[in-house]
């Protein structure tokens, strides 16, 4: 199974999935663009083959918010990526939890915490997985192939801690 099927089936166990129609067209323009501007860092072209399969599995719909409101998993989420510093990381990296779905909508705060959570899941495996292994042996890197999916399990470890 391929890394970005394994990432956004592990986030889907996370998402709650309710929308009206109109909502899945406007996310997929949203996620066609690469780019979101309520993010500290907009672009998010790298990871758009790992979101589109997220949302494919998903039928589009959102993910993260019910009738306008973020849903017991997103608040969770939220809750995480504000606390990123407990992990050594910069909570501004992923800064989804300072956007209100009254602000922006709700396909864009979906759009938003689901890049942000991707941005996670990568820098926690970076952080806890190869920067110790690199330090070990320097050719690391060199021998062995990135899975994604090592970063999702990573962040569902983290988040039952």
């Amino acid at each position: 199974m391929k890394p970005g099927l394994i990432l956004a089936a592990a986030l889907s166990l996370w998402a709650s999935s309710v929308s009206p129609a109109d909502s899945s067209s406007q996310l997929q323009e949203l996620l066609n663009a690469g780019s979101l501007t309520e993010l500290r860092w907009p672009d998010f072209k790298s990871l758009q083959p790992d979101i589109a399969r997220f949302y494919k599995s998903n039928g589009y719909r959102l993910a993260w918010s019910r009738s306008g409101s973020p849903t017991r998993q997103a608040i969770a989420l939220v809750t995480l990526l504000e606390n990123a510093g407990l992990k050594g990381l910069d909570p501004n990296n992923y800064d989804a939890w300072r956007s209100k779905i009254s602000e922006i909508g709700p396909e864009r705060f979906d759009l938003a915490l689901t890049i942000s959570a991707m941005r996670y899941m990568n820098d926690v495996f970076v952080r806890a997985e190869l920067i110790p292994k690199i330090a070990k042996d320097p050719h690391f890197l060199a021998a062995t192939d990135y899975e994604v999916a090592i970063a999702a399990s990573a962040l569902l470890q983290a988040t039952n801690r």
